[in-house]
């Protein structure tokens, strides 16, 4: 059941919202990037400096391998970008957008947007 048979509201009103959340989807997506890019040097300098820290302790002998540290802790770090990307391509009106660019691009084409 949509909003709009639970709530009586004008089309004005749902068309404002419709606009807030395109702006709010749009935002979300912007700072899911932004979070991600600051991710990997936060997450990457802190295990180096907790292991080598632990290592002068002589609380471990363990020495990390550089470049496997890096290649996880650049794992960890497209987690968020991969979210971002995910909800903005499954946004129902970025779907229409890139269905109208690949007709007006390509062809006619049948793709379900349900």
């Amino acid at each position: 059941m949509s909003v709009r048979k639970r709530l009586p509201t004008s089309n004005e009103q749902d068309d404002r919202n419709k606009e807030i959340l395109k702006k709010v989807e749009v935002n979300l997506f912007i700072m899911s990037n932004i979070y991600a890019l600051l991710y990997i040097p936060c997450l990457g300098l802190s295990v180096i400096d907790i292991l080598a820290f632990l290592g002068q302790l002589n609380a471990t002998t363990y020495q990390p391998n550089e470049r496997a540290t890096f290649v996880l802790v650049n794992l960890a770090a497209i987690y968020p970008f991969c979210e971002a990307i995910t909800c903005f391509f499954l946004n129902k009106d970025l779907k229409g957008l890139m269905q109208d660019f690949w007709r007006k691009s390509v062809g006619n084409i049948s793709v379900s947007t349900k």
